[in-house]
């Protein structure tokens, strides 16, 4: 595959890094993890140690950022506008409407995946914009 073998993965990592730390604040409960935590009925003791989960938050964003690298590069996506377009289609295409199942067996309040599935749309623009300016 010749387009993974193109992929930057300086700009790949920064993008990750960058979504990642968007999602430390846009959870943060004075942002929107305090509706978010209401949402989902729970406290934060309730949810515990968020050591391993950001832990493995950390992996799926990288993960995230290595597949839209790949698509960027595998669509020609060479600009900022082109790379949020991409980002918007592949969030709301694959991510949201994979998700919404997901919340209705669970039964979760339309405001977890609001809260949650704009955020992804958000880092996958943050990724695919970082990539595709690098």
């Amino acid at each position: 595959m010749e387009s993974f073998a193109q992929i930057n993965w300086l700009a790949t990592l920064v993008g990750a890094v960058i979504a990642y730390l968007v999602g430390g604040i846009w959870f943060h409960p004075k942002v929107f993890g305090g509706s978010w935590m209401k949402a989902l009925g729970k406290t934060q003791e309730e949810l515990g140690n968020p050591g391993f989960a950001m832990g493995i938050g950390a992996l799926t964003t990288i993960i995230s950022a290595i597949a839209i690298s790949w698509l960027v590069i595998a669509t020609g996506t060479d600009t900022p506008t082109d790379a949020i377009i991409l980002a918007l289609v592949s969030g709301t295409g694959i991510y949201l409407v994979t998700a919404a199942s997901d919340y209705l067996y669970c039964n979760w309040p339309s405001q977890v995946q609001i809260t949650q599935g704009s955020y992804r749309i958000i880092s996958f623009i943050i990724m695919a914009v970082t990539v595709t300016i690098w």
